[in-house]
């Protein structure tokens, strides 16, 4: 469980939205349905540490086939892995694979949904990798015939902690007023970073063995459906960052102009001291226990880092499930990945209405973000 006196000692770390009483002062938006897109090639773990070179290196080994991972989708094929040297090959397979996977996602949304482009009045977009100029909500409004007065921001930056601050966006634009339908839409794509680094570089060997690419589109309302089962209804969203761990996970540029992405082996023991922290000051503040939450689409990021924040919060094998499920078929794709958490339990059915759940991740600057919802 968390620890209340740590909590009590660290309040300037912790960050949250209003308070529960002026948050009731409107109607908190909902999860009215998500859809997913991924590359067409799924890679087994065992088939790219053939790839590259890994297959006698015992480290290496225990990084991509011990990890909680089958497999994971990239956009690459084989020969291209090594193409990723150049900055031209990295920053062009970035631009076009992020602005494809998000616009398919957001397609199959709207499609599933039943909803048509021109209700959208709102469309965050997030991802970590690069950069992309015009946007990617940009190219979605010309892509799918999006009104051309929404609303629109493009984040990037958070890392693995997207999702929370890309949901948390989306709230804002609902709350405001502005918008009354609002597509949030994580692409990532980790292919950009699949290249043989020398065998004492574990930094980067871990993000060779852990990343992968998806896009996640979630459509928001305020309320909920009308019809059809209960859906996720956002509350409120906690934040604790640590101080002094910007090196802990980051993105570096070579001399050469490629980027590289570096997890640092202390990440897990991190996370789990700001997970406790994060959940402890959400509980409180809304009266609420451990055994009131019931749904966990929580980011895994890795086997280690899943079995440390289960750790962290009590959660049993069944909690954590869905974390480890995704882990083992699409690895970490980043901000999408808690989402992809979320997603699937949507898919699997059997919450019932007054349901509280966490959404949760941790990113770089390490910073763990939760969102509690309630299901509606």
């Amino acid at each position: 469980m968390y620890d209340r006196e740590r909590l009590q000692r660290t309040p300037p770390r912790l960050f949250g939205m209003p308070s529960p009483k002026r948050a009731r002062m409107r109607a908190p938006a909902a999860v009215l349905g998500t859809a997913t897109a991924v590359p067409e090639r799924w890679f087994s773990q065992a088939e790219i540490l053939e790839q590259f070179g890994y297959r006698d290196d015992p480290v290496a080994r225990k990084m991509f086939l011990r990890n909680g991972m089958e497999g994971r989708y990239l956009s690459l094929e084989p020969k291209s892995f090594f193409q990723t040297k150049a900055p031209g090959f990295q920053q062009g397979l970035f631009q076009r694979a992020a602005v494809d996977l998000a616009e398919q996602s957001v397609r199959r949304l709207l499609d599933e949904q039943g909803v048509d482009p021109s209700r959208i009045e709102g469309l965050v977009t997030i991802t970590s990798y690069g950069f992309v100029v015009p946007s990617i909500s940009a190219y979605l409004v010309d892509r799918l015939g999006l009104r051309r007065d929404l609303a629109r921001l493009d984040l990037t930056g958070a890392g693995c902690l997207g999702s929370i601050s890309l949901l948390e966006a989306a709230d804002g634009m609902i709350a405001k007023g502005r918008s009354g339908l609002v597509v949030a839409v994580s692409s990532e794509v980790g292919s950009i970073f699949m290249r043989d680094w020398p065998g004492d570089d574990k930094g980067a060997m871990v993000i060779n063995a852990l990343m992968g690419d998806a896009s996640v589109a979630t459509l928001l309302g305020a309320g909920s459906h009308a019809e059809g089962p209960p859906r996720p209804r956002l509350l409120d969203t906690q934040y604790a960052t640590a101080a002094d761990t910007l090196w802990a996970v980051d993105i570096r540029t070579g001399q050469d102009g490629t980027m590289s992405g570096h997890i640092d082996r202390k990440v897990p023991s991190i996370a789990r001291g700001l997970y406790q922290e994060a959940f402890g000051a959400l509980l409180d503040r809304h009266g609420l226990t451990r055994d009131d939450i019931r749904h966990w689409p929580i980011h895994p990021g890795s086997r280690v880092v899943i079995e440390a924040v289960a750790d962290a919060l009590d959660l049993s094998e069944s909690d954590i499930e869905t974390s480890r499920e995704v882990l083992r078929k699409y690895g970490n794709v980043c901000s999408a990945t808690a989402l992809m958490c979320l997603h699937e339990q949507l898919e699997r059915g059997g919450a019932r209405s007054g349901d509280y759940g966490i959404l949760g991740g941790v990113g770089p600057g390490m910073t763990v973000g939760m969102t509690l919802f309630q299901y509606v």
